[in-house]
């Protein structure tokens, strides 16, 4: 019963801090599940959480190290400008915001930098996005399939994926752009979903995912909105409301000629593109 002069927020015919209950209830044992997993995973980061980075000597990583001091002193300590250090190539110095580290990130942890040093912000960083990135992987896939240990293995795989875990020693941009990609899936898949005000709500928060995904570098522009782009030709059109039988299962495509032709051509570009970039324009 509502207090007099106190309105209810509803949402449909059940009120949001109902809906937010339930979600809690049904997806926190899963994440936190996925967090044992990734501390599982890198106990010997957790176990060198102050000390020690993940990787190789001399490798990226310590370009973040410098990133996190760097911020975070210009950020507590008054030392300059955060896009631009004097001393690095001295005389000329360094524009920081040219480099190719994104500068973005590293300035909202600098907070975390100074209360727990570059090294232990570095790794919790890490071990955070791994597992939220999981966890995103996880609710996407549950919103396909609405089957729990299906979309837990998902996000399992994503946990573990080399095309996510080479990224550590260094990469921490990456590692964040990862880990926003398949939030940005989910809302626009909400999108799709909704309607009314709704819908604009979810629309606006896949393009914020998206834009925050490209921050991190520039090659997500690419890896991001490609798929993303192939989603929204396939799927636009199903009504996912509408079940194809009793077992809670939504269809998973209904595509016709010209998707089919749109898709075919978007990929082979992508294809064509990264086999060029491979081996005739000097990638290894």
């Amino acid at each position: 019963m509502n207090r007099p002069g106190v309105a209810s927020i509803t949402w449909g015919s059940t009120s949001i801090a109902t809906r937010i209950k339930v979600r809690i209830i049904k997806h926190g044992p899963p994440f936190l599940v996925f967090v044992g997993l990734t501390l599982l995973l890198h106990w010997q980061l957790v176990q060198h959480l102050t000390t020690h980075f993940f990787g190789r000597p001399f490798e990226d990583v310590l370009e973040s190290h410098f990133l996190l001091a760097w911020m975070r002193a210009v950020v507590f300590d008054g030392a300059g400008n955060a896009f631009y250090n004097p001393n690095i190539f001295y005389p000329e110095g360094w524009h920081i915001a040219s480099g190719a580290q994104p500068v973005w990130y590293y300035l909202a942890l600098a907070p975390l930098t100074q209360l727990v040093g570059e090294i232990a912000a570095y790794n919790l960083a890490i071990l955070g996005l791994l597992t939220l990135a999981g966890f995103g992987v996880y609710l996407l896939t549950y919103q396909f399939t609405q089957r729990r240990l299906a979309s837990f293995i998902a996000g399992c795989v994503y946990l573990v994926a080399p095309t996510i875990t080479i990224h550590i020693p260094g990469h921490l941009n990456i590692i964040i752009s990862s880990t926003i990609l398949p939030y940005a899936c989910l809302f626009t898949m909400l999108a799709l979903i909704r309607s009314g005000r709704s819908r604009w709500i979810w629309t606006l928060l896949a393009g914020m995912a998206l834009a925050f995904t490209f921050l991190g570098h520039w090659s997500f522009i690419f890896i991001a909105s490609l798929p993303l782009t192939a989603f929204v030709l396939f799927y636009w059109d199903i009504s996912w409301r509408k079940k194809v039988d009793n077992s809670g299962c939504y269809p998973l495509a209904r595509c016709n000629p010209g998707r089919t032709v749109c898709f075919g051509g978007e990929s082979g570009t992508t294809s064509y593109v990264c086999w060029y970039g491979r081996f005739f324009a000097g990638g290894r």
